[in-house]
């Protein structure tokens, strides 16, 4: 987040949807919208009471952004079989590994690491 309100440094902690939701409601001086809403831990501190007008510099990118697969790579192909065109429709395994590949090239695929909410009640 960029603001003349945020404190100094990196604030490490998992943050969703939920706890973004709580820090609007916290600053428009709502209560919580939903039962969803209950759950969410507000960022207020990551705020200060004093703005800090020093300009900031924005970091560029260290990886090129116009970089494409080399064009006849197996990544390059196995991305072409893949339907990016909807939300959710590509094969999650075929998209994990195309991106495996071409993040750690030679290591072996470490396979899924989950399982569905049935599993595991199957499981016990």
């Amino acid at each position: 987040m960029i603001s003349a309100y945020n404190r100094t440094g990196v604030i490490r902690r998992f943050v969703n949807t939920t706890d973004v939701l709580a820090t609007v409601e916290e600053i428009l001086g709502l209560g919580k919208l939903s039962k969803f809403d209950h759950y969410g831990r507000s960022l207020r501190e990551i705020f200060t009471g004093t703005p800090d007008l020093t300009p900031y510099v924005a970091l560029k990118s260290e990886q090129p952004l116009n970089e494409l697969n080399p064009a006849r790579s197996a990544t390059a192909q196995a991305s072409l079989d893949l339907d990016l065109d909807r939300v959710d429709a590509a094969d999650e395994d075929a998209f994990n590994r195309v991106l495996w590949t071409l993040l750690k090239g030679g290591q072996p695929y470490p396979g899924v690491k989950r399982m569905s909410s049935l599993e595991v009640v199957r499981a016990h």
